[in-house]
C-alpha cells in the first residue's frame, strides 16, 4: 500500500491518461494502469477535508475497501509504536 499524489497519471483505457483526482468515474478497488509502472488497485479516502489516494500492487490478490482499512490500521499501529519507542 502506497499513498500517491493526486496528480499522478492513470489510465482506465489504454493510452488515455488522466490525473487520478480528475477521474469522473472513480471506484474504490478499481484496477487501473499507473503511468510508468503497471496495473494497480486504487483507493480514495477522505481525511478531514483532504482526499487521499492509495495504490496497492499485488498481482495475485484483490483487495476490498475493508481490506485497505485493515491494512491502514495495521500500518498506524506500527507508526505509533515507533513514535514512542
Amino acid at each position: 500500500m502506497f499513498g500517491i499524489d493526486s496528480n499522478r497519471k492513470v489510465s482506465l483505457e489504454k493510452g488515455i491518461w488522466h490525473q487520478i483526482r480528475q477521474l469522473a468515474a472513480f471506484e474504490n478497488s478499481q484496477k487501473m494502469w499507473l503511468k510508468d509502472f503497471e496495473f494497480v488497485q486504487s483507493f480514495k479516502t477522505q481525511l478531514k477535508e483532504q482526499q487521499r489516494f492509495y495504490i496497492v500492487y499485488d498481482a495475485d490478490e484483490y483487495l476490498t475497501i475493508e481490506g485497505l482499512q485493515n491494512l491502514q490500521a495495521s500500518h498506524w499501529k506500527i507508526e505509533q509504536y515507533h513514535r514512542y519507542h
